[in-house]
């Protein structure tokens, strides 16, 4: 997986650093210092994966620090090859190549993550709730948060820690009216059961469904 990772990441130039390993392997430099430096680049590149790849925890971003060597040896090969072949045709097929990889990105991380992955649609209606909830009118950064994600708080500008239910209902039934943000109204059956403290719904999102995604709540009665 590091090497597929290694592979799809650096695109397109890392088709240029196989294209150079390949060379170093079947014909190394004349020079000796030459040499020495194809092989550093080596084997931080190889040996980088490889350590990688023994690794129990594979991510993308772990290969990171490959990244200088291969770009030392993709831009050596690219030379290489702007000589050979002439510099416009040269940059014509890498601005090719780097538009079709960015489109590739784009529908993979964009449009298929987004069809696909539970994370992402997850991630998208925190944000869309974000925006509803700035909108709605209500002081955002006076909104208690008990289960609701990150996303949410990043989406209002705010980071406040979340509380739970014991804090919840201390605040609810105070004298100061508050509101409160759930994500999972059922997993706080205590202060949004029937024997709970009087709270108005003041904001869901979506608007229509039957279980929103997230839900405030005020304590002060008519709002």
């Amino acid at each position: 997986r590091p090497t597929l990772y290694f592979i799809l990441r650096f695109l397109p130039f890392s088709l240029f650093v196989l294209y150079g390993l390949w060379r170093i392997l079947r014909r190394p430099a004349a020079e000796a210092a030459a040499r020495r430096f194809e092989r550093f680049l080596f084997c931080w590149i190889v040996g980088g994966i490889v350590l990688f790849s023994l690794a129990s925890h594979h991510r993308g971003d772990l290969l990171l620090p490959l990244w200088p060597a291969a770009a030392l040896l993709a831009g050596r090969e690219l030379a290489r090859l702007a000589e050979r072949h002439g510099r416009r045709p040269m940059a014509a097929v890498l601005a090719g190549l780097t538009l079709f990889f960015l489109g590739g990105a784009w529908w993979t991380y964009h449009v298929k993550a987004a069809r696909d992955s539970e994370e992402v649609r997850y991630t998208v209606a925190a944000e869309r709730a974000a925006r509803a909830l700035a909108a709605s009118g209500l002081n955002v950064k006076n909104i208690h948060h008990l289960d609701t994600p990150v996303t949410l708080q990043l989406g209002l500008g705010t980071f406040r820690t979340w509380i739970g239910e014991e804090e919840a209902l201390r605040l609810a039934s105070g004298p100061a009216p508050v509101l409160l943000a759930v994500e999972a109204p059922e997993d706080f059956p205590r202060l949004l059961g029937p024997g709970g403290p009087a709270l108005k719904e003041v904001f869901r999102w979506p608007p229509a469904a039957d279980k929103p995604a997230l839900r405030v709540f005020w304590s002060g009665g008519a709002k």
